[in-house]
């Protein structure tokens, strides 16, 4: 049984409901104009006491700072937050002074099982605002006051300007959560996290996630041995798998100045040794492997310490929300979408273009992410940006463009199923090849064969049909894309023409 706050089925999360993210929740709340001045270190002891057992992941945000650094104001990130409700920093409004959330996922899969958010901000903000906001009202949880969102979400001020957020909506969950952290609170139970996510107090973005455990020795030594650099260097699989199993953790520093400063640093517990001076390509590998590498680390220098590995470079917007959309509540394939607006609906001219502009964004950062040759990793990002799709605000939105909207979702999503799809035609494909082998004792394998005497044989064909349905799908996938760009330059011809707009 997992512990923390959230319901241990990784299915619990599929509902239309949780298509909507921590910080989406509070990106549409209305803020009250009643500014209090005044910042300490964050988080402090009484956010990190609120922070449950089970945590094994942690982003800690100083949002005040990025919107306000050089790229920030260069780049216009609080305008074009206004303007589409998603931006530089994601979800994350400008109406937030500083952001810990803390979670627990599932590495396997990259999916969340809980997350529980709190947001310093610096307007005061009521349960009145939320729930009207959520269309909601305000309920009692733990002799508390709180509301429960129809976006299966709960809200609850604990503190002077701090909100918690809290989903997936377990009322008995949150009920517990809520009595231990407004009182004693929870022990440091995750040092590891505790002390990453505070080691660079400069750095304006933190997110360290807890990996001990994670790396399987048995598959680990096929895998890892069999890496483009531990083959060409030779290196003993079992070195690599002891390193490897031994791996505590990661952080990523993110500081903003005129540019996305980044330092990405993995831990072990046990010494590097020797393989310091492969552990950079080994991480690349890895990586690359997986599908979890961001476009931005190919210009990244790396460097072995004793018993860490440091990656330090840039980092672009687009790979920063790249990086933030893990921390979104993400729905799955097989939801029922949400109903398109009713045709007629009363459109206004601005928030249509800031629908168009939010599209526009999401579909710019998905094209972004690159392909590495794991179609899972990859059917993940196209049902993460359905699900930021479907987030988005469509009160007032032109009835056909929201309309539109709704079906890219469902496209991306399509998109996604088709990708998973690849490796089950493949592998099917691949059960059917054979060999027959002739003369010298013969015998037949399935997807091996070698020349004793005569050999007959389909694996060319096998491999070349698996060519093929690779083939396919990425033509599949270019034409899906070619139909969006040519909607969306419709779309802008056409409201540009009806509400005499610029989109």
């Amino acid at each position: 049984m997992r512990n923390g706050p959230g319901r241990g089925n990784r299915n619990t999360m599929n509902t239309d409901l949780t298509r909507r993210s921590i910080l989406g929740l509070l990106a549409a709340l209305p803020f009250a104009p009643h500014a209090i001045a005044g910042q300490g270190d964050w988080p402090g002891d009484n956010e990190w006491k609120m922070v449950p057992p089970g945590t094994n992941v942690v982003l800690v945000g100083d949002v005040r700072a990025l919107y306000q650094s050089p790229i920030g104001q260069r780049l216009g990130w609080a305008r074009r937050f206004s303007e589409s409700q998603h931006a530089g920093l994601g979800s994350l409004p400008p109406t937030v002074d500083h952001v810990l959330i803390a979670g627990q996922f599932d590495y396997g899969t990259l999916q969340t099982q809980w997350l529980m958010g709190l947001i310093r901000s610096n307007w005061l903000i009521t349960l009145g605002d939320v729930a009207k906001a959520e269309g909601s009202t305000i309920g009692s949880v733990a002799d508390r006051s709180a509301v429960l969102s129809r976006r299966d979400a709960y809200f609850a001020s604990v503190g002077d300007r701090l909100l918690a957020v809290f989903a997936p909506a377990d009322r008995q969950a949150f009920a517990r959560w809520l009595r231990t952290a407004t009182a004693a609170g929870f022990p440091k139970s995750n040092e590891y996290l505790h002390a990453a996510a505070a080691a660079d107090r400069k750095a304006h973005l933190v997110i360290a996630a807890d990996l001990v455990d994670v790396v399987d020795p048995g598959p680990a030594r096929d895998f890892l041995g069999n890496l483009p650099t531990a083959r060409n260097n030779r290196l003993n699989a079992a070195d690599l798998v002891r390193l490897f199993t031994s791996i505590r953790g990661f952080r990523l520093e993110v500081t903003a100045t005129d540019n996305l400063n980044s330092k990405l640093t993995i831990d072990f517990a046990n010494p590097v040794g020797n393989l310091g001076r492969h552990l950079p390509e080994l991480i690349d590998d890895i990586m690359a492997a997986s599908g979890a590498g961001l476009d931005d680390m190919k210009d990244w220098t790396g460097t072995a310490g004793d018993r860490s590995v440091t990656f330090e470079g840039k980092l672009s917007p687009g790979g920063l929300n790249h990086l933030l959309i893990m921390f979104e509540l993400p729905g799955g394939p097989s939801q029922p979408p949400r109903e398109p607006p009713a045709e007629g609906a009363r459109a206004s001219g601005v928030a249509t273009l800031r629908y168009f502009r939010s599209l526009n964004d999401l579909l710019t950062e998905l094209r972004g992410v690159r392909f590495m040759d794991n179609y899972e990793r990859y059917a993940m990002w196209f049902d993460r940006y359905a699900g930021k799709i479907d987030q988005l605000p469509t009160d007032q939105v032109d009835s056909e463009l929201a309309s539109f909207g709704y079906h890219l979702a469902v496209k991306l999503r399509a998109i996604a199923g088709s990708l998973r799809g690849v490796p089950l035609r493949t592998n099917e494909i691949g059960e059917g090849a054979y060999a027959f082998i002739s003369g010298g004792g013969g015998g037949w394998g399935r997807n091996r064969w070698g020349m004793v005497g005569g050999v007959q044989t389909n694996v060319p064909e096998a491999r070349q049909q698996i060519a093929q349905v690779v083939r396919e799908n990425k033509e599949a996938r270019d034409q899906a894309w070619q139909k969006i760009d040519a909607e969306i330059s419709r779309f802008r011809q056409e409201l540009t023409r009806k509400y005499n707009l610029v989109f």
